[in-house]
């Protein structure tokens, strides 16, 4: 015995037209598949949302890693030739269009600028900045110029008179450049017992798992498809539905009751 949805099946007295109706078949196992491949669809979801997630974790490794173009540690020699060409020819401009029409008084550069690592990382901000304000595909009003000029240019100048990198340094006179104190990178073997002492109660690494050459990812099982909020819970994808409990939306049918389809003999001449 087979229990099927109460659909009513066709009477006798319908006729011929009765085997061209769309029969009724049970859909139980539809759902079990409907069901069953939500939950592959969640499982993928999760997986690729884990993939973007490691993608943009990338991505944003690989942006913030040392060793750009205005990087002066970590340029080659042609291109810190390249970058030399460009921050000469800008701190030039600056000296032309600004810095010579205020009298020599607060912005200035003096001849020999770069020699001090001070003004030549400073200069190279304040010229990435302008190549931004200044750029060819801006093509739109905005208030960037203006912010490059009251938030770049002017306080650029204002910090290097705070500091007094020009301090009595005359602007046409040759210049040794600053006078380089003691750097504090001395003393290696105090540094290394201080890093022993930091390390040592320091948990270690977790293994990561080692997956042999050649062989395949093991696939997981597929989980079932989460429940919403006032629903009942989705069947397993590995088990089986239950049929139905007995109720009034159901009868129990027997084959010789299930509707004639183009597959199935003709019924009887004389009937049931």
């Amino acid at each position: 015995m087979v229990k099927f949805t109460a659909d009513p099946a066709p009477s006798a007295d319908a006729g011929a037209g009765a085997a061209e109706e769309v029969p009724a078949y049970p859909v139980g196992g539809h759902d079990f598949v409907l069901t069953n491949h939500a939950g592959l669809i969640d499982d993928h979801t999760g997986a690729l949302q884990a993939h973007d997630k490691t993608l943009e974790t990338i991505i944003t490794h690989l942006s913030g890693e040392p060793g750009g173009p205005w990087q002066w540690e970590h340029l080659d020699k042609v291109q810190a030739r390249k970058l030399w060409g460009e921050l000469t020819a800008f701190v030039s401009f600056l000296d032309r269009r600004y810095l010579r029409y205020l009298g020599g008084q607060g912005a200035r550069v003096v001849a020999d600028w770069y020699k001090h690592p001070i003004l030549v990382e400073l200069f190279t901000a304040l010229m990435v900045a302008y190549q931004h304000a200044y750029s060819k595909s801006s093509r739109v009003p905005s208030f960037t110029l203006v912010e490059w000029h009251e938030r770049c240019l002017w306080p650029t100048f204002q910090r290097i008179e705070q500091l007094r990198i020009l301090h009595d340094i005359p602007d046409q006179d040759e210049w040794g450049g600053p006078e380089k104190l003691p750097t504090h990178d001395g003393h290696p073997e105090r540094f290394e017992s201080f890093l022993d002492e930091d390390l040592s109660w320091r948990p270690a690494p977790e293994p990561k798992p080692r997956q042999e050459a050649g062989s395949r990812p093991t696939a997981r099982a597929a989980r079932p498809a989460p429940s919403r909020p006032g629903t009942a819970p989705s069947p397993s994808p590995v088990d089986a539905p239950s049929p139905p409990a007995d109720g009034d939306d159901f009868l129990l049918l027997s084959d010789d009751d299930a509707p004639p389809s183009e597959d199935a003999p003709p019924p009887p001449l004389d009937g049931r």
